[in-house]
């Protein structure tokens, strides 16, 4: 009778230690559902932000391009890292009137600037 005792305590134990560690299971699978929850929350709004970004660099790109319209590029000019935009501007006004037989100027030009390195 006294083993029996004994093993009914051992296994009450069992189970109460089972519950216990159930329990503390459930909590963290609650916890696991909000953090599921708001991980979604999250991913909607980058979702929209990123769409917004989209909206918003098209907006941007299109009147940029429509200003760049009436850009002219030259190309194989020597470049001078201490140049300036009227340097610029001048060594197109030159390159106009002496390779294109077209005279410009100044006032032809809005701006001239340089791209790539300097």
């Amino acid at each position: 009778m006294k083993t029996i005792q004994t093993t009914l305590s051992q296994n009450v134990k069992a189970f109460d230690d089972i519950n216990q560690r159930l329990s503390k299971i459930e909590k963290e699978c609650a916890a696991v559902g909000t953090l599921k929850a708001f991980v979604e929350a999250i991913r909607s709004v980058a979702v929209e932000t990123s769409e917004q970004i989209s909206e918003l660099t098209y907006s941007l790109d299109h009147p940029n391009d429509r200003a760049r319209r009436n850009n002219v590029l030259f190309y194989g000019h020597t470049d001078s890292e201490r140049e300036n935009w009227a340097q610029s501007e001048e060594l197109i006004t030159n390159h106009c009137k002496d390779t294109l037989n077209v005279t410009l100027n100044p006032r032809d030009i809005d701006r001239a600037h340089r791209v790539g390195s300097f």
